[in-house]
């Protein structure tokens, strides 16, 4: 942070750890030119690193990254570090942030749903906790990893894709009778998922996540789907077909 103030930047810092989506969407809405994120991600304790974000709030791609690289090769040691005061995100950007969130997904209200957390010690607490309970839904928070602990104490790894970070969730779905959970890693910009199925756990993959995700929106944007110029291209081709089939099924539907 002080090297950017050295060097002429206006460098605004959160006042606590947040959502590495929250960054993203901060970047765009100061109009900055890019947004760091000092995290180890889903990484053990002993990792280390950041992710940068371009102006329009993207992760940067790797040619980018290998230039930022390059130059941090011929830099040396900083001999000497001066107190800088440093400005802090304005606090209104969490509620723009929340409330662009709740315009994006339907209230549950009228049919409760009952959810299982754990931000796996991480950013995810407070945020994801009251955008859940916005859309109506009744949270039921992991209390033994609801606190910020760069430790990672209570598992392995905090990457919410491996099926022992997920035990504490099971454990509680089990003790009061909820059919779904979710984990968000440290920097919460992944989630895992697991629904249960009579006595079975199913943990949903990143895939399976994303036609859930693309359906929902193919049944609440049709309009904006029958507007569109050109078609949607995704990374993955699955996602793609599996996409084009939703269309077609909801066409054939109608």
């Amino acid at each position: 942070m002080e090297l950017g103030e050295r060097n002429g930047m206006d460098v605004f810092l959160f006042k606590e750890p947040v959502p590495t989506p929250l960054l993203s969407f901060a970047v765009r809405y100061m109009e900055a030119d890019a947004g760091i994120v000092m995290t180890a991600s889903h990484n053990p304790p002993e990792y280390n690193g950041y992710k940068v974000y371009n102006e329009e709030g993207v992760q940067i791609l790797p040619e980018t990254a290998d230039k930022i690289r390059s130059h941090m090769e011929k830099l040396g040691p900083v001999e000497e570090f001066h107190e800088y005061e440093l400005n802090t995100v304005p606090d209104d950007i969490i509620e723009s942030y929340l409330e662009r969130v709740e315009k994006l997904v339907e209230p549950l209200i009228s049919k409760p749903l009952g959810i299982v957390y754990s931000p796996l010690h991480g950013t995810g607490l407070k945020m994801v906790s009251e955008a859940l309970k916005r859309a109506g839904v009744d949270v039921t928070l992991v209390k033994e990893q609801a606190s910020w602990d760069g430790s990672f104490s209570t598992v392995r790894v905090p990457n919410p894709e491996e099926d022992d970070a997920l035990e504490l969730v099971k454990k509680y779905m089990n003790r009061d009778g909820i059919s779904f959970g979710i984990a968000t890693d440290p920097d919460c910009d992944r989630v895992g998922l697991i629904v249960k199925e009579g006595e079975e756990f199913v943990k949903l993959t990143g895939n399976q996540i994303g036609v859930l995700l693309l359906h929902y929106m193919s049944c609440k944007m049709e309009d904006w789907l029958r507007r569109l110029s050109r078609p949607i291209w995704f990374v993955q081709c699955v996602m793609k077909e599996v996409f084009i089939f939703l269309k077609r099924q909801r066409a054939s539907n109608s």
